[in-house]
């Protein structure tokens, strides 16, 4: 090369890499390998890249450190000859085994997107993002955990699984749960990442049957949520953490959402403890949830939603679906709640997965379809094969935690749904939302689990694993009597790990 020149290498999709040179050059050239994502929007603010410094002649380079991205970028200094630029790509071991495709290419390229995103940041820990971090935050992995189990075959159930036993391990020689594990000097504690998480124990026994997971996380689970005071009202005193964060964002309604978080975290407690026959320590938290529930109910407003207090004055959507979430809103109008949540988009992406997750469960999954596709619209049509972690461009362009929908699209619109058990017992009740046709498939412990749904001639075949319980039902709003259901067993593909 003449004068110094940056060569630009295209990768297929955003992927961990290790990138490869072959050149002749004088001793001492210094050539700077940075991905795409290399710089930030934060002023002097850079991620990570490699630095080679070339020896006289013919050489070859191949970096130890991994990187990633959708393009690699050579900044190669005058004096070189190049011969050869090429990578390697490096991924954990795991393969997808779930799918979800319908009539509808916005949700089929957002499905897409949401798992590129999931297995970009996976590697020996879930991170939050493999460019800038790559730290485990629990906040994250609960998401993640929750893709995992739609998406991904038997072997990513790992990753999780030991993330959890670090967490116990943690605890077990500090006293304290903390969010970030393994963790240096700073031990960092998210209240609410760590109440969500507790919750996500127990989600991942009902599609993994692992009591042995359930055995390590509930001592520190319980031990954590009784940490807590309440107040003479029933309300949580507010534990702030390391970092008093709820969310990404501003008019956080935290009252709201630390109290629902609690009940969701002392129901899982609950759900724990009968598990391991421990009835006394269930009650405990029973009456705890109960109590804390009925304070909750009073913050419901003359508009008939939940509202304590926002820098706005305005209703919050992620306390509100959080509410709906902890079985808060029996009582309430349904109309006004949604309309609330409807227009209303304080959630970042991370919170966005409970928003849409309380839409669904309120049997209003065609308005989450509607917000679904509105906020992640410029995510969607952007060229980037990964989610962000923000609605805009401004921070990571692969964060784990986006990829909610994807749980919305296998377990609500085509209603694949593990029942509260050990993995064992799923219910298939579709919400079609005026597609036409549907063909999922979701990994079980047992195999995989497809349901294929064809509107046009009312047909709805499921295919299932032996050793699985399933009820099928028709898609919600249908007559079952019309249309054609047919359940076929095939062979277990997968061993059980019922530990």
């Amino acid at each position: 090369m003449e004068k110094d020149t940056v060569l630009e290498m295209h990768l297929p999709q955003n992927i961990q890499f290790t990138p490869f040179l072959q050149l002749d050059a004088p001793p001492g050239k210094r050539i700077i390998i940075r991905p795409d994502n290399y710089y930030t929007n934060a002023p002097g603010e850079y991620c990570l890249k490699c630095v080679y410094i070339t020896k006289a002649g013919l050489q070859s380079y191949e970096s130890p450190g991994w990187l990633n991205g959708q393009k690699v970028m050579f900044e190669m200094p005058a004096g070189i000859t190049v011969h050869a630029l090429r990578y390697r790509k490096t991924e954990y071991a795991a393969d997808p085994a779930g799918s979800f495709i319908c009539d509808d290419p916005f949700l089929n390229r957002l499905w897409e997107k949401c798992y590129a995103t999931l297995h970009i940041c996976m590697r020996d820990t879930f991170m939050d993002c493999p460019n800038r971090e790559r730290a485990q935050w629990w906040g994250d992995a609960n998401i993640q955990m929750q893709m995992l189990v739609y998406c991904m075959d038997q072997r990513a159930n790992a990753l999780y699984e030991n993330g959890v036993s670090a967490m116990a391990e943690w605890y077990e020689a500090t006293g304290k749960m903390l969010t970030v594990v393994p963790s240096g000097s700073a031990q960092f504690e998210l209240p609410l990442q760590n109440l969500a998480g507790i919750c996500g124990f127990y989600v991942y026994y009902t599609h993994s049957g692992n009591v042995s997971l359930i055995r390590k996380a509930y001592p520190m689970s319980s031990q954590y949520v009784l940490q807590y005071a309440l107040d003479t009202n029933g309300f949580v005193i507010h534990r702030s953490g390391s970092w008093d964060w709820p969310d990404w964002g501003e008019n956080a309604d935290i009252v709201i959402m630390e109290n629902a978080w609690y009940c969701m975290a002392l129901d899982a407690c609950v759900k724990m403890a009968n598990l391991l026959g421990l009835q006394e320590d269930a009650e405990i938290f029973g009456a705890r949830s109960a109590r804390v529930r009925a304070a909750l109910k009073t913050k419901i407003n003359a508009d008939g939603v939940f509202y304590n207090q926002t820098e706005n004055g305005q209703p919050d959507d992620r306390a509100n679906a959080l509410a709906v979430l902890a079985h808060c809103c029996e009582e309430l109008d349904q109309e006004k709640l949604v309309k609330i949540v409807m227009r209303t988009e304080n959630a970042s992406p991370y919170m966005e997965k409970y928003v849409l997750d309380a839409l669904c469960e309120l049997g209003r999954t065609a308005d989450a379809i509607v917000r679904m596709k509105r906020r992640y619209q410029a995510m969607v049509q952007d060229d980037s094969s990964t989610l962000w972690e923000l609605w805009n461009k401004d921070a990571s362009l692969n964060h784990g935690w986006s990829g909610g929908p994807l749980i919305t699209m296998s377990k609500y619109i085509a209603g694949i749904q593990a029942e509260d058990g050990d993995g064992s017992r799923y219910r298939i009740a579709p919400c079609l939302c005026g597609l036409r046709r549907i063909v999922c498939t979701a990994p079980t412990r047992f195999g995989p689990l497809t349901v294929t749904i064809d509107k046009n001639h009312q047909s709805m075949e499921v295919i299932c694993p032996e050793g699985l319980s399933v009820t099928v039902e028709a898609p919600r709003g249908e007559e079952k009597e019309q249309w054609n259901i047919v359940l076929k067993r095939i062979k277990n593909q997968s061993p059980s790990r019922n530990i």
